[in-house]
């Protein structure tokens, strides 16, 4: 009865473990999510602040933030890639740096 008690504890045990665990992030990963976050937030912007009047200004305003957000996701997929290429490299700890 003991062994099946103990067993079950430390299933229970490794279970949370890997609960808590789940929310942890790499520095690279933080970097590549705050990145993204930055590049919607200007592409957000950048629809937001035009202020359209006509419909070809819409229309401009629409293609700027689509433009930025393919650029963003250019840029932080580069990150990306450099950080999986080598995590401890100078591309890598700079973007880590930049997009704390």
């Amino acid at each position: 009865m003991k062994s099946n008690y103990a067993s079950i504890t430390l299933t229970v045990f490794a279970a949370l473990a890997m609960l808590a665990l789940s929310g942890c992030k790499s520095k690279a990963e933080k970097a590549y999510s705050n990145c993204m976050s930055q590049m919607e937030k200007a592409a957000s912007e950048a629809s937001g602040s035009a202020k359209a009047s006509t419909e070809a200004e819409k229309a401009f305003a629409q293609t700027a933030a689509t433009m930025v957000q393919a650029m963003g996701a250019s840029v932080c997929g580069q990150v990306k890639a450099a950080c999986d290429k080598d995590e401890n490299g100078a591309l890598c700890q700079a973007a880590i740096g930049q997009y704390k």
